[in-house]
């Protein structure tokens, strides 16, 4: 019986009608499994550009692009993870996760197929609209398909999926790389999300979905997506990116950076204004779920929770490829202790919290570790040994594993559930908005930096140019007598780029300290039409 002891002044056969309404047994498997088969699409996708970007670079010829394989597919993933949480509470669930597969489905066939920059750019963009879909219609299958006694534990196990697919992702990836070639990478993307519209299309009923909002006209859906906000964003952090990519490849900031800057400004401004002034219903950041202190103190840790999380995988790979030489398959092997103790934090979160029923000691300790490992990591040289190297990325990843679940509690402790896929994606929104924004910072630090410190180096012009367009050759190519001073100031420009990881840490660390203890609700929801009262409702939390 699903949550009979927590529900009073309801009678017995509505608590069975609530309960008859979930899928059981192999039904219930498949509508699951059906959403945790594209999440694995997905974080294939996020993990494994990090580890093929020296074949990106020696097929495309385009070192400077390095920024825009991650930002083309984070900056959609951003701007339409809220759209598809408002789409979610506004229509079916199947049909928009259908059409989410669909989507990523055509973007990876793009990016497979690509043989230009510009063509792999558009395949991931579209790949990553696609995403956003997904992420937030996994979550919402979780929701709408189980008891909230036993979402705690669906979420853990969506935890376990997610790790395992963020170990396998860079092997495979590295592998793939390695032997038939990086276009497999995405070509693998296909059957698995074929195999899951087959499931959706013959096993999701229509009416697990019970929202009140799906009843709203048209045309009252459509103004509630905000599509003008929606624009702004995305033209501000395009505008962002254009001009944190110009600035890493070049020493001086010339006109065109300053016009991509004053745009930047002018369209974030826009989009601020627009926010603070359209319905709260209505924005892309609704006020009224923003006022929220559980809602706003995760949004702000999970942005930086994920910027830094970022930081680290890509800079951790290149540190691996071209300081130690490895290759794509050994470094994602190097990396494995940091993707797996972040597996291994998340599940220890969600299967700890259904029975502790709070999230605040795992947040509290999570952001201590965080900051603790963050700062290890920025130790590397030359001549860290695999023992350490070890420690310090399962300090680090332990540490980002238990902030994980963030973007799942702040809904559950403090929205009706009918807000919680608007809520989630909100939160979603935050944690792709720091990916976003993470490598093109990030990178700039790093390439300016390297930039200034090999022109400084009395080397061959050669050499220069080989170390700026390509690193990972350092050891394979060049000679002995130039290579331990090239690979210092490679080591020099990777920690430069880590400390930017290590301010997010922090900043993450605190905001995480300000989400309110209250327990996690565990009431099963009232259906529509029904007069019932659930008295353990969501408590009233702070607004600040």
């Amino acid at each position: 019986q699903y949550g009979e002891n927590q529900v009073h002044s309801v009678s017995t056969e509505t608590i069975d009608d609530i309960i008859a309404s979930y899928p059981r047994g192999m039904k219930l498997f498949l509508i699951l499994l059906s959403g945790a088969l594209p999440y694995v699409v997905v974080v294939l996708d996020d993990t494994v550009v990090a580890i093929i970007i020296p074949k990106l670079i020696s097929d495309f010829h385009k070192p400077e692009d390095i920024g825009w394989y991650a930002s083309a597919y984070f900056l959609p993933l951003t701007v339409f993870m809220p759209l598809y949480g408002k789409c979610y509470a506004l229509w079916r669930v199947k049909w928009l996760f259908i059409f989410a597969l669909a989507t990523i489905m055509v973007g990876s066939l793009l990016s497979a197929a690509a043989h230009t920059t510009s063509e792999f750019i558009v395949g991931r963009t579209i790949a990553g609209s696609g995403a956003a879909g997904i992420i937030t219609g996994a979550m919402r299958i979780i929701a709408i398909a189980a008891p909230r006694k036993h979402r705690t534990f669906l979420e853990a196990a969506g935890a376990i999926v997610m790790g395992v697919s963020t170990v396998s992702g860079p092997i495979l990836g590295g592998a793939i790389a390695d032997t038939i070639g990086w276009q497999w990478s995405f070509w693998i993307n296909l059957p698995i999300a074929a195999l899951s519209m087959s499931i959706i299309l013959l096993f999701f009923p229509k009416e697990l979905n019970t929202s009140s909002l799906l009843s709203l006209p048209f045309r009252e859906k459509l103004r509630r997506l905000d599509l003008i906000g929606a624009s702004l964003l995305i033209s501000g952090l395009v505008c962002l990116s254009s001009a944190l990519q110009s600035l890493s490849t070049t020493i001086d900031f010339s006109r065109s950076e300053a016009t991509l800057v004053i745009l930047t400004a002018l369209l974030i401004g826009a989009f601020l204004l627009h926010s603070t002034f359209v319905n709260s219903e209505v924005s892309i950041t609704p006020r009224r779920i923003l006022s929220i202190r559980a809602i706003w103190s995760c949004c702000i840790g999970l942005f930086f929770l994920f910027a830094g999380f970022i930081n680290f995988i890509f800079f951790l790979s290149i540190f691996f490829q071209s300081v130690q030489g490895q290759s794509a398959q050994e470094s994602a092997i190097s990396l494995l202790p940091y993707v797996l103790s972040v597996s291994v934090g998340a599940v220890i979160t969600g299967l700890a919290v259904s029975k502790v029923r709070y999230y605040n000691p795992f947040f509290i300790c999570g952001g201590m570790i965080f900051a603790t490992g963050a700062g290890l990591i920025h130790t590397f040289n030359i001549n860290t040994s695999l023992r350490m190297r070890i420690a310090y990325e399962t300090i680090l990843g332990l540490g980002v594993g238990l902030l994980m679940l963030a973007n799942v509690a702040s809904s559950q402790i403090s929205l009706e559930e009918e807000y919680h896929s608007i809520a989630q994606g909100l939160t979603f929104f935050c944690s792709l908005l720091g990916s976003t924004i993470s490598l093109p910072v990030s990178s700039t630090i790093f390439n300016r930096v390297l930039r200034h410190q090999v022109e400084s180096l009395d080397i061959p012009l050669l050499l220069k140019a080989l170390v700026l367009s390509d690193p990972t050759k350092v050891q394979s190519v060049v000679p002995a007598e130039y290579r331990q001073i090239i690979l210092e100031v490679l080591v020099y420009s990777i920690r430069k780029a880590f400390l930017f990881g290590i301010v997010c840490s922090i900043i993450c660390a605190i905001s995480f300290c300000f989400v309110p203890w209250a327990p996690l609700i565990s009431s099963p929801p009232a259906q529509p039409g029904r007069s019932t009262k659930i008295p353990d409702s969501p408590p009233k939390l702070p607004l600040i």
